[in-house]
């Protein structure tokens, strides 16, 4: 599983179909995100905002990929939730599913994501870019949101 030792599991714990299945916090630890942000950069306009639960994280690897402009906030904060707008971004790591984000991850499972990150075989981030639909959606879902 090398470079990825973590998502060694043995024969008694599955094997590799169940990597990642019983603590993907810790097996997937950000592994990820350098590529969440490469996807993403792809096609984000300038100045989109990226929600997600390792802000800082974010940040750091769209600087160094010459992409200053892009706005990195907690999914976890519902008044981030509120301002997202067609054209942004929500990442749905996996390992990273908290009561503050729960609903809000249920919801995009009712969506589909523009891509999904995997890590030898195993997915790791699914990332979604909202547009005009599924912000007004996610809006009516969560009215506390939109007041």
């Amino acid at each position: 599983f090398a470079p990825h030792f973590r998502l060694y599991t043995n024969a008694f714990g599955g094997g590799k179909e169940s990597a990642g299945a019983y603590f993907p916090h810790d097996e997937f630890y950000d592994t990820s995100t350098r590529e969440i942000v490469a996807e993403i950069i792809k096609t984000a306009q300038i100045g989109a905002t990226i929600a997600n639960e390792t802000p800082g994280l974010f940040e750091h690897y769209a600087k160094k990929a010459g992409r200053e402009d892009l706005i990195s906030v907690s999914l976890s904060d519902k008044s981030n939730i509120a301002s997202l707008k067609s054209g942004d971004y929500i990442v749905a790591a996996r390992g990273r599913r908290y009561f503050s984000n729960d609903g809000i991850l249920k919801f995009l499972e009712m969506i589909s994501p523009v891509a999904e990150v995997v890590i030898d075989d195993i997915y790791s981030a699914k990332i979604y870019q909202l547009n005009d639909e599924t912000v007004r959606r996610l809006k009516n879902q969560f009215t506390e949101l939109a007041q």
